[in-house]
């Protein structure tokens, strides 16, 4: 009985303790808003443990972007905000240029657009020597390239010549923020072939300078193949180029339907688009405005991101969010998201690496008759491969070997001694090694497409 008032006693006691803490009176916020900054500003009074209103109010802005249950919406702290959104946005530090390299140093191959290195007056074709005075011979791209980027806002003095190599300039320019160019382009059998990497800024002048570049091409393939998107001011921008005016599609947000139009006038030539699935976004709406004005899609199935996110600065202090604003739809009304776009024409197995011809044969010593090893197993695939040898692959340097070395050399108007030296061998592997190739399937259907143009019914 006496440990029975004793838990008694110990339960009043527990109930009251929790009273205490229970029996507050409740917030007068005037907003719900105004409760969330009482909360914080009791927790930091009355916290057992000395916590900061960052930290709270971090935790805060994680919360309320769990609570929108959207797998693309992200709280993001302030020490990874700026490398993540330079990343998106393919911002880069630097002077803004693509080398390759020259006999005596490196040559500017692209200049960025409102780059340190456009502004300054370098030109594609000027070779630049010497990076803060050192000099760049015979370094490699990435080795050049690590002098010249560097942090924003500081120095980096360029040696270098246009033209004539006697006439050497020195140039002093401020490393800036730059942005890589947003598409490729170039020529392929015949075609004009443009990439787009993603759906930056710089996005519409460069499709302008890549059309006026491919201007006397019969026809255009436009890849947009592991493109994951980007702006939508950028999409906008260049419909223009690849959908004639009218409906493209529909931006749908809080129930309501927005209705996205290109201005046309569209291609004015046969086009093909590929298609992936790593094509998102952006580039997956562009695609299905594509394909329901006309244009064949070849490929496979999209990754099906048909939303649109919106990030916003919370300043250096807190970084930033990212949050969907908007559900894209295809002219029929179809939501692209989680389902993808499918092209006309699938396509799979989007690249096959063909094999070299054959194994380079070692050029550190001569084979001659009677030798054993794996060169000779090597040398006689060669052979073979080129129609010299004849026969089974032994690894034995025998009669047959030899009279196929000989045939080999009398062939190239070499001394036919049939014995395999170093000259010899080396010469057999100038003709054997064909560096492993890629042949693209998709690509190849869309040039296939725009020779033969498959009938409108």
């Amino acid at each position: 009985m006496r440990r029975l008032s004793r838990v008694l006693i110990a339960s009043i006691a527990l109930v009251l303790l929790l009273a205490s803490f229970l029996w507050q009176p409740r917030a007068t916020a005037s907003s719900l808003y105004s409760v969330l900054t009482q909360v914080m500003d009791m927790l930091q009074r009355e916290y057992w443990r000395d916590i900061d209103g960052k930290t709270l109010v971090q935790g805060a802005l994680q919360g309320i972007v769990n609570a929108l249950d959207d797998e693309h919406a992200y709280y993001i702290p302030p020490e990874v905000y700026g490398l993540l959104l330079s990343q998106v946005t393919r911002t880069q530090p630097g002077i803004g240029v693509k080398i390759e390299i020259a006999p005596d140093g490196a040559k500017i191959a692209q200049l960025y657009r409102a780059s340190p290195a456009l502004s300054a007056g370098l030109k594609i074709g000027d070779v630049i020597t010497a990076v803060d005075g050192r000099a760049i011979k015979g370094l490699g791209i990435a080795q050049v390239m690590s002098q010249l980027d560097g942090e924003v806002n500081t120095l980096v003095r360029l040696t270098y010549y246009s033209g004539d190599p006697a006439s050497v300039q020195t140039v002093s320019l401020t490393r800036q923020w730059v942005t890589p160019p947003s598409a490729a382009w170039g020529v392929h059998q015949g075609y004009g072939y443009i990439r787009i990497l993603t759906f930056g800024e710089h996005l519409a002048a460069d499709v302008k300078d890549a059309l006026e570049a491919l201007k006397d091409t019969p026809g255009i393939i436009l890849d947009l193949r592991d493109c994951q998107g980007g702006s939508m001011q950028s999409l906008m921008a260049v419909t223009q180029y690849f959908v004639p005016q009218g409906l493209m599609g529909f931006v749908e947000s809080r129930g309501q339907r927005q209705p996205l139009r290109s201005p046309g006038p569209g291609p004015a030539k046969p086009f093909v688009a590929l298609v992936n699935a790593g094509t998102a976004s952006a580039a997956e709406i562009l695609a299905a405005g594509m394909k329901y004005s006309g244009t064949l899609l070849v490929g496979e199935i999209t990754y099906g991101k048909g939303t649109a996110q919106r990030w916003h600065d919370l300043g250096p202090e807190l970084g930033g969010i990212i949050y969907t604003v908007g559900n894209y739809l295809d002219i029929t009304g179809a939501r692209i998201d989680g389902r993808g776009l499918t092209p006309n024409v699938i396509v799979g197995n989007t690249f096959t690496r063909m094999p070299q011809a054959a194994e380079r044969v070692s050029e550190e010593s001569t084979l001659r008759y009677g030798t054993k090893s794996a060169e000779v197993v090597k040398l006689q695939k060669g052979l073979r491969l080129l129609g010299y040898y004849v026969g089974e692959i032994t690894g034995i340097y025998d009669t047959n070997t030899a009279s196929a070395v000989s045939r080999f050399q009398q062939r190239e108007g070499l001394a036919a001694d049939g014995v395999a030296a170093v000259e010899d061998i080396r010469l057999l592997n100038q003709r054997l090694h064909v560096p492993p190739s890629i042949v693209d399937n998709q690509l190849d259907r869309a040039v296939n497409i725009l020779r033969n143009p498959p009938r409108r019914p």
